[in-house]
């Protein structure tokens, strides 16, 4: 079976979305937090923008492609959480850092981003995913079906 999800109407040559490719944008961005987050104030890149636009956008983003990498309800649960936890933990973290200092407005602006972009990814999910997955589904039991039939007209 392919890693990646058809849009069967349109034939396979048509990717929508492959799962590893989520996975692996999810587990970068996971890694860029980090880095961003621990190295010392000066060695940071800074954008034009906030630094709690800075979070939310790191966070929306990662959250985004770890619900379009992982499926399951608790897979999702368990990267939102491990997400809201890594927020404050890198927060509380900056105590040490040169330059750097701890905020809790940071901190919610971190987990209001992945709460956000895990909602975005349930829902582009729903609408991309669901529908072809449905569709394959239902192309499947009709497949069952007329072999049954077959079946039973030649017994």
């Amino acid at each position: 079976m392919s890693d990646f999800v058809h849009d069967h109407a349109a034939g396979p040559s048509t990717n929508v979305l492959s799962v590893r490719s989520a996975r692996v944008l999810a587990w970068a961005g996971i890694l860029a937090i980090v880095a961003l987050s621990l190295v010392p104030g000066a060695l940071r890149p800074h954008t034009m923008f906030s630094g709690q636009i800075e979070h939310f956008t790191a966070y929306a983003g990662t959250g985004f492609f770890l619900s379009l990498g992982y499926l399951e309800r608790k897979q999702r649960l368990l990267g939102w959480i491990g997400l809201a936890i890594a927020s404050g933990l890198f927060e509380t973290l900056q105590h040490i850092m040169p330059n750097r200092s701890p905020s809790l407005f940071d901190a919610l602006a971190s987990t209001c981003g992945s709460t956000l972009g895990l909602v975005a990814g349930v829902v582009v999910g729903h609408f991309q995913i669901g529908p072809m997955i449905r569709t394959s589904a239902h192309r499947s039991m009709i497949s069952i079906s007329r072999r049954s039939k077959r079946r039973s007209a030649t017994s």
